[in-house]
């Protein structure tokens, strides 16, 4: 159920508020359904359900089994997202995100300023955090406009610098997740390497952000973006769920396996999946959880 949270309560809005455009050269994903959209996604039973303005544009996003988690998306006259909950936004004279605004609790927030490249890429941030702390972020891109290297420094933890390395499919999905830590950002160690496999399916999550008209390539900086600096954390593995055009199929590193069985409808996407997730190799256990998902047409 955390997961869930993190994966469309923080990811999903944060990357419907891109104005970028999609570039040329972006790799090819499969062809979506036009008139459908997801509306509501289960993990056992627990449900997450988005509601959507006429336009298209997300109205309303209610999570658990007495929907306690629950956010009203707000929009400006140019129609980009100016508050998501506790989190606020303003744009730059390009109609691109200039500061995330995130008000933890009444007396905790965090401001972060994105940096763009000429191509319209964010290209660093920088989270400033109430108390003093601070964050950086730089991303390079490969040559579809995907990032390849993030690099991050967090002046709060121990290794305060890290680097995600990003290695890509044919079909733009994320195949490798390599991480590296430091204590002076010079001499860098092994943090974790994590591998992904998919089907040839249809990714919802990737139809919902596609039918607000978002530039997929723009979803890591904006994950970032929103939760401050992610400190090496798991910048891939939202990205799955949002990004890609494919279903995951399995996910491994030294720790863990977890594997998905979908059944699928006639227009390809996932009606249910169970997850398996087999934490043996490292002596723990394994365990099942179950989705579903629920479209409608309009």
């Amino acid at each position: 159920m955390k997961n869930l949270i993190t994966y469309i309560g923080v990811t999903l809005l944060v990357f419907m508020l891109s104005n970028c455009s999609k570039n040329d050269d972006e790799v090819t994903q499969p062809p979506q359904a036009e008139s459908t959209r997801l509306t509501n996604y289960t993990i056992d039973g627990v449900p997450f359900n988005m509601t959507y303005n006429d336009d298209g544009t997300l109205f309303k996003y209610q999570y658990g089994n007495t929907f306690a988690v629950s956010a009203t998306i707000e929009y400006n006259p140019n129609g980009d997202i100016s508050k998501n909950g506790s989190r606020t936004f303003t744009y730059n004279s390009e109609g691109q995100i200039a500061t995330i605004t995130q008000n933890l609790s009444p007396t905790a927030s965090f401001v972060s300023t994105m940096v763009y490249n000429s191509q319209g890429l964010v290209e660093s941030i920088t989270a400033n955090h109430n108390d003093g702390q601070t964050g950086t972020i730089q991303i390079n891109y490969n040559s579809n406009n995907k990032p390849l290297l993030i690099s991050e420094y967090n002046e709060s933890v121990v290794s305060p610098y890290a680097k995600t390395t990003l290695t890509y499919d044919d079909f733009g999905n994320i195949t490798q997740q390599f991480i590296e830590r430091s204590n002076d950002g010079i001499t860098y160690y092994d943090f974790s390497i994590t591998t992904y496999t998919y089907d040839t399916k249809k990714n919802p999550f990737a139809l919902t952000i596609d039918k607000i008209g978002i530039s997929n390539n723009q979803l890591f900086q904006f994950f970032i973006g929103m939760n401050s600096v992610s400190f090496g954390g798991q910048v891939a593995f939202a990205a799955f769920h949002f990004n890609s055009p494919n279903n995951l199929v399995s996910i491994q590193d030294s720790f863990k396996i977890i594997t998905y069985n979908y059944i699928y409808n006639d227009d390809d996407y996932p009606i249910t999946a169970e997850r398996i997730y087999d934490s043996s190799i490292s002596g723990g256990s394994a365990f099942t959880t179950n989705r579903t998902f629920t479209y409608e047409n309009y």
